[in-house]
């Protein structure tokens, strides 16, 4: 049974995974610091104070975990960003799929959501750019010159379009892993 840290947690983990306007709110309650560019991108309604209650903790990490503890740590944070940056970009392709079939094809899949509507309905090459349009507006402002990391994502993403396949984090890993671009910034 996760205690009320561990509870609290979790639910901060949830929203900056399924709510991009607290997103930023909720990792800085966490303890991760977010690049002043990322900061700069937020529109005014997300800068309206967000209210976390929590009591305030060191910004330094303990310094008895080992030195993989620390680095698997951050690599969680990443993929759950990046997790947000694909479901985001699969939800702005579902809603243009829907939008281009009519009332009646919106009426029948309400009840499948938005970042799976491509598993349901497909995609054919040529509708993936305008599908895609700014679709990744906000993780390119949090990501400014990880082009790498942006090809990969983007590419991740057109392949489960194409092949009407559903996300999963253990995918986008293995994509990430794939596209070499952590070889890339060493």
């Amino acid at each position: 049974m996760p205690d009320d840290d561990e509870q609290q947690r979790r639910l901060l983990l949830q929203l900056a995974a399924s709510n991009a306007q607290l997103a930023p709110a909720a990792l800085e309650a966490l303890g991760v610091s977010l690049p002043d560019s990322a900061r700069a991108a937020a529109t005014d309604a997300d800068r309206a104070p967000v209210e976390i209650a929590r009591e305030p903790v060191e910004p330094e990490l303990p310094r008895n975990d080992p030195p993989q503890l620390v680095a698997s740590a951050a690599g969680e944070w990443r993929v759950s960003c990046l997790d947000m940056a694909v479901r985001r970009a699969l939800e702005r392709a579902g809603q243009w799929l829907l939008n281009r079939g009519g009332r009646s094809l919106r009426g029948q899949f309400r009840h499948v959501p938005l970042h799976r509507i491509h598993v349901e309905l497909a995609a054919d090459p040529e509708q993936l750019d305008p599908m895609l349009t700014d679709a990744y507006r906000e993780f390119h402002a949090a990501t400014p010159g990880e082009t790498c990391l942006h090809r990969a994502v983007d590419h991740y993403v057109r392949a489960l379009l194409l092949a009407r396949e559903e996300h999963h984090r253990d995918y986008l890993t293995r994509a990430i892993a794939q596209a070499g671009c952590d070889e890339e910034a060493a």
